[in-house]
């Protein structure tokens, strides 16, 4: 049970992270805890559309397909070196989750808005604060297209609640 619970939780590679390396091993603490429960929500919460709704188009899929890619980038990752392109490809991966469930939970008039902080305070946690002020800005002007499309498309609406 032991070795199952290892290799679930990439213990191996976090091993292989130095131990003088404090931060680096937390880094990976966030991006293994971000990883899974960011795809068992993803999953969770497509059943449950999936289960709930009549018609909900694709976008199950796609948020299954965003959990998947979470899974595969936490568990692809065999390199310690390899660890920054994992830590950006989940926080694209969390990003482009937040857009997509944006058009059907009402644009900018969500709460779901608010978790885009969190994405940029793993930004600046995970990557640094060159690429936390990339991703600042990033979310500023999405947030700023999901304003408009909110207030002056059609493109938005409540569906999904």
């Amino acid at each position: 049970m032991k070795r199952i619970l290892n290799v679930l939780i990439q213990k191996k590679l976090y091993l292989a992270i130095p131990s003088d390396e404090p931060v680096s091993r937390q880094r990976f603490t966030l991006f293994r805890i971000f990883s899974i429960v960011g795809a068992l929500t993803c999953f969770g919460v497509s059943i449950k559309m999936i289960a709930t709704i009549e018609d909900c188009g694709l976008l199950p899929v796609f948020i299954i397909s965003l959990g998947v890619i979470m899974i595969f980038n936490f568990y692809g990752v065999r390199n310690v070196n390899k660890l920054q392109t994992a830590y950006l490809t989940m926080l694209v991966s969390a990003v482009l989750l937040l857009h997509i469930v944006s058009y059907t939970c009402g644009g900018i008039r969500t709460a779901g808005t608010l978790y885009f902080g969190v994405i940029i305070l793993y930004a600046y946690m995970l990557l640094g604060k060159k690429a936390g002020r990339w991703f600042t800005a990033i979310i500023m002007v999405h947030v700023t297209y999901l304003f408009f499309i909110t207030s002056f498309t059609d493109w938005t609406s409540f569906a999904f609640f």
